[in-house]
């Protein structure tokens, strides 16, 4: 009797111990589960871009929610992390100002042979308003899937969706690519198709135009904000004339004396719609530091030489414009009569840097002959930086204000004070050709 009641004892606990490890294992199935949901955040919007995007966000998933400017590109990330400081997946995404050369091809077998990896699938996906290509690749190492995927997008803008997955599952990679690619969106840009009409109304009108004749100068004075004297500033302008394919020759000095010493030579020529061109930068006493170059094309290549030199090629949109034609860009503003615009201010060394132009209104006790006109830019690149520029009733540049970590102004000066104030540049800026090297500084 009593091993009979033993017996059915021993038979009713095994039942239950097999009924808990089911429910143990339907939980952990369930946990798991909940885990491979992926949850997205409201979506991310670029100020002025006209775009947005909603990356990874809960059961696991941090994201940054931000987009955040660098090297030519705004970029905004999410990480899974299952365990604190366990990453087990991230997701990026990356608006690039700038289009690359390459097909998105060439770009993916790239991409498998640096991380010695193999394609395992590509694809294409569409969405309402872009077409991404997308691949698949499978690589040793931790980050064993990689599913990257790259749309061109309206005035040679370019976005790219990469999501990086640890574990041998490649859905805890691919799930969140493919739900970040269908939640973005594309509008239009209307400061940055202005942006595009003044630039390519300057293309049309030649920078010739804009000369009063085949050679002017440009000097400022640099100051502080107690007004003090630091440096100065020249361009050079050359029309070498319509006979000369390159006929826009721009010669740029800049010397400051602050806490350091800097000095700064800049060449440039172009052709009359600056569609073509070549820039070559170099401070102090070093050699060439930065060379670019914008071929027939529209491929600007940007080379840094050195022990280790670097060569990055892309095609900057119909919004971009050199640094050096600064001045050119705002008369073409004003004589459009055009209150606020986006372009890509390019700068000696490559950066590219979208800013918002705006034009305000003077005082009227404020208005004469040298500040008839002002207007404020504002880089779009999360430092919070801004600059007033002033120009004169002949729409020439007079005075520019930096709000930067201190505050910098440029007076527009004459070669005689500039001479007067730093007599060992004397000669050379008195020369009726562009500087070409920097002389010794007297001791």
């Amino acid at each position: 009797m009593n091993a009979t009641y033993q017996t059915k004892g021993n038979a009713k606990a095994k039942v239950a111990f097999l009924g808990l490890f089911v429910v143990t294992l339907l939980i952990g199935r369930l946990i798991i589960s909940l885990r491979s949901v992926v949850i997205l955040s409201e979506p991310i919007k670029l100020t002025h871009a006209g775009l947005s995007v909603a990356m990874p966000e809960g059961n696991g998933w941090k994201s940054e929610k931000q987009w955040k400017y660098h090297n030519n590109s705004f970029s905004t990330n999410s990480k899974f992390l299952p365990e604190p400081d366990k990453l087990a997946a991230y997701a990026h995404c990356r608006y690039l100002l700038a289009a690359k050369t390459t097909t998105p091809q060439v770009r993916f077998e790239q991409e498998a042979l640096s991380g010695a990896g193999t394609i395992a699938e590509t694809g294409r996906i569409q969405t309402d308003t872009v077409t991404f290509d997308w691949v698949h690749i499978q690589q040793p190492g931790p980050w064993e899937n990689v599913f990257l995927g790259t749309a061109k997008l309206p005035l040679n803008r370019q976005l790219d969706i990469r999501v990086h997955g640890a574990a041998s599952d490649a859905g805890l990679a691919e799930t969140p690519f493919k739900r970040i690619i269908n939640s973005f969106r594309l509008e239009d840009a209307p400061l940055l198709e202005a942006g595009s009409q003044i630039v390519a109304k300057v293309k049309a009108k030649g920078l010739s135009s804009f000369l009063e004749n085949q050679h002017r100068q440009m000097l400022f004075l640099i100051k502080d904000a107690r007004k003090r004297t630091l440096g100065f500033t020249m361009d050079e302008f050359i029309d070498a004339g319509p006979d000369v394919e390159s006929n826009i020759h721009v010669a740029g000095l800049l010397y400051t004396r602050s806490f350091l010493v800097q000095e700064q030579v800049t060449s440039f020529k172009s052709n009359n719609s600056f569609d073509e061109f070549t820039w070559n930068r170099r401070t102090t006493a070093a050699s060439i530091d930065t060379q670019l170059s914008l071929d027939k094309t529209g491929v600007m290549t940007i080379r840094k030489p050195g022990t280790t030199p670097k060569e990055n090629r892309c095609r900057p949109g119909p919004a971009a414009i050199p640094n050096i034609l600064l001045e050119q860009l705002l008369a073409q503003i004003l004589d459009s009569n055009t209150k606020n615009v986006i372009v890509d201010i390019i700068e000696a060394d490559g950066t590219i840097t979208p800013t918002y132009i705006y034009r305000t209104e003077l005082e009227d006790n404020a208005v004469n002959k040298e500040m008839s006109y002002l207007l404020k830019l504002m880089p779009i690149d999360g430092r919070g930086y801004f600059r007033w520029v002033y120009l004169n009733d002949q729409k020439q540049i007079s005075k520019v204000v930096l709000q930067e970590e201190d505050i910098s102004i440029l007076e527009r000066t004459t070669v005689e004070n500039v001479v007067r104030l730093f007599p060992k540049w004397a000669e050379l800026i008195l020369q009726s050709n562009k500087p070409k090297e920097i002389p010794e500084d007297p001791k």
